[in-house]
């Protein structure tokens, strides 16, 4: 229990440190939520893990009648894997200034905001993982966008994983 303490508080220092900051800190910055959301997953920690989506989808999500507290829990069994889920940025490509007013747009006709996102990378991740002597990966595209000096993946919150071999 304590180890478990010890590692949650460890955890959220790291999101604090690492979820936004008033400065950018290079190239890599946009990596920070999904680092973050890698993290969450491997220590069960549900807050770190909606907050690296844009507010109004973490509330649209919290609201949904198929929340459930503990969701991390049964969307990735620990004891079905050896060792933690480990991230690979397969690419990465920056939107340009109308694709990004583009997606401004569906962000307001989808929940009624306007958002002004001051930067975007459209990636591929992928998420790995050991099941006996198999790896297997998720693959997965995502949207990064960076708000108020802050990066949040821009999209619904993936409530499943689909590990296969890979």
């Amino acid at each position: 229990m304590k180890a478990r303490r010890s590692a949650a508080a460890v955890l959220a220092a790291l999101i604090l440190v690492s979820c936004g900051s008033s400065a950018d800190k290079g190239e890599l910055a946009y990596e920070q939520p999904l680092n973050t959301m890698r993290l969450a997953v491997n220590y069960s920690d549900e807050v770190s893990y909606l907050n690296v989506w844009l507010p109004w989808e973490k509330a649209r999500f919290l609201g949904d009648e198929k929340y459930t507290e503990g969701f991390l829990d049964s969307i990735y069994v620990r004891e079905d894997f050896q060792g933690k889920i480990s991230l690979r940025i397969n690419s990465a490509a920056e939107l340009s200034e109308s694709e990004l007013e583009e997606l401004e747009a569906k962000e307001q006709q989808r929940y009624g905001v306007r958002p002004e996102f001051t930067k975007a990378m459209n990636v591929t991740a992928e998420l790995r993982i050991r099941k006996d002597a198999d790896l297997l990966s998720d693959s997965r595209d995502f949207t990064l966008v960076r708000l108020e000096n802050n990066w949040y993946i821009c999209g619904e919150v993936i409530d499943s994983f689909s590990f296969a071999a890979s």
